[in-house]
């Protein structure tokens, strides 16, 4: 099953809730963070929670750029040392993996 592209954005509305919905498109509502307001979690946690509700689609494409690579390779390669290639991928996994996190953290 898919999820709904992303880039995602965490938004507060006039309602005073998050919702997070997709940047750039027509789709629909993804998140609102009504439910937690009516059942007492406070405004920082709410805004954390729709911050990283937004960076979901980040971190999923992050974390797949780190490990779906090696997946084979370490198959057949477990004890070989890393290759320049493999290196650069990783610096350039782990730069995206940082802009994800804070995105997720309320930067970015």
């Amino acid at each position: 099953m898919e999820h709904t592209p992303g880039p995602w954005q965490a938004r507060r509305w006039s309602t005073g809730n998050w919702h997070i919905t997709p940047v750039n498109t027509a789709h629909p509502l993804i998140v609102s963070t009504e439910y937690q307001a009516v059942h007492g979690i406070d405004a920082p946690a709410e805004e954390a929670n729709a911050r990283l509700i937004a960076a979901a689609p980040d971190l999923l494409a992050t974390l797949a750029a780190i490990v779906l690579p090696y997946r084979e390779w370490l198959g057949d390669h477990a004890d070989d040392a890393p290759t320049v290639e493999r290196i650069e991928m990783t610096t350039s996994a782990l730069r995206e993996g940082l802009a994800a996190y804070d995105k997720a953290q309320g930067g970015g």
